[in-house]
């Protein structure tokens, strides 16, 4: 799901929230209400939807689903560790395009992993970061979660990277909503564990919710900047 996708992936052991660098958040109050409402129309609409996908779903579909999207996302990926100065990880990106859209048949498979060229995510909010440019207000925004003004802006510059802005008018609309739905779905029903632990075992979901964010997205900078 979109607004769990900061929050998803390898990053270090969780820490106290006071351990970290300081977290601007002077919304809070908007904020509040904001992930309050989404967790509403989440426990409505989202998440059976996502349980039925899972349920329903077999997992050597649900697999080629996954690696059609990160196929659709390898530019952005390639372009964001090149502007990271780890042009490595850039050529890695590039020949797992290659590879799954050839070998792959369009990317539902992924054979690069099979073939030594592992998945290195990258992004714009990330790429700005690593240049020097801060986090900014926390924000949560509908639909997409946790944010902030630097990777608001980079989410944005990510969907204008997609292969899917080249075709037509709506078209291009299109496949944008149709991979943002999927995606929403599909990422709902994998991080379903993760997202119920969180709620249930925290004493202020929202503060935990911004701090494994905040943890998560600082770790990735710090991962772009040292080339890891």
């Amino acid at each position: 799901m979109m607004w769990l996708s900061g929050c998803a992936g390898p990053a270090r052991p969780p820490v106290d929230e006071a351990e970290e660098a300081p977290i601007d958040d002077p919304l809070e109050s908007l904020n509040r209400h904001t992930q309050t409402g989404f967790l509403f129309v989440d426990d409505h609409v989202l998440y059976p939807v996502a349980d039925a996908y899972g349920e329903v779903v077999p997992d050597r579909l649900r697999a080629s689903v996954r690696n059609l999207l990160e196929t659709l996302g390898q530019p952005a990926v390639a372009l964001n560790h090149l502007l990271q100065g780890n042009p490595r990880y850039s050529w890695n990106a590039f020949e797992r395009l290659v590879v799954n859209a050839v070998v792959g048949i369009g990317g539902l498979f992924d054979v690069a992993t099979d073939w030594g060229l592992p998945y290195r995510p990258a992004d714009f909010g990330q790429t700005f970061g690593v240049w020097g440019i801060g986090d900014g207000p926390y924000l949560f925004l509908p639909f997409f979660g946790p944010s902030n003004p630097r990777d608001s802006i980079g989410l944005a510059l990510g969907f204008a990277a997609n292969p899917a802005v080249l075709l037509d008018g709506w078209e291009a609309a299109g496949a944008l909503g149709g991979e943002l739905a999927v995606g929403a779905v599909d990422g709902r029903s994998r991080r379903t564990e993760v997202l119920n632990r969180l709620r249930h075992e925290s004493f202020d979901f929202y503060i935990s919710l911004r701090a494994v964010y905040y943890q998560n997205r600082r770790f990735r900078v710090e991962q772009g900047r040292n080339g890891e």
